[in-house]
């Protein structure tokens, strides 16, 4: 088996816990949604946000970024990542 990547399947575990593309999220459900812990959680959501994965808003929560809204076959993407 192949060794796997631990840090981009939390990421990717962070990433399906939205369910549409306007969904704002806080990190605390983030976390819960994910099962991971909320100090993973934020350190996660920070990369995520400076790749354009996820935007954050001024009170804190989350949604998927400008780089998920930009990847080919929007109509199936959501259902891709979960």
């Amino acid at each position: 088996m192949t060794p796997k990547n631990r840090s981009v399947l939390r990421a990717f575990s962070i990433l399906r816990v939205f369910h549409h593309e306007d969904e704002w999220v806080s990190v605390s459900e983030i976390g819960r949604r994910s099962a991971l812990p909320f100090a993973s959680t934020y350190r996660l959501l920070q990369t995520l946000e400076e790749t354009g994965a996820v935007e954050r808003a001024e009170n804190g929560s989350y949604r998927l970024g400008y780089l998920i809204a930009a990847l080919p076959n929007p109509a199936g993407r959501v259902m891709m990542l979960n």
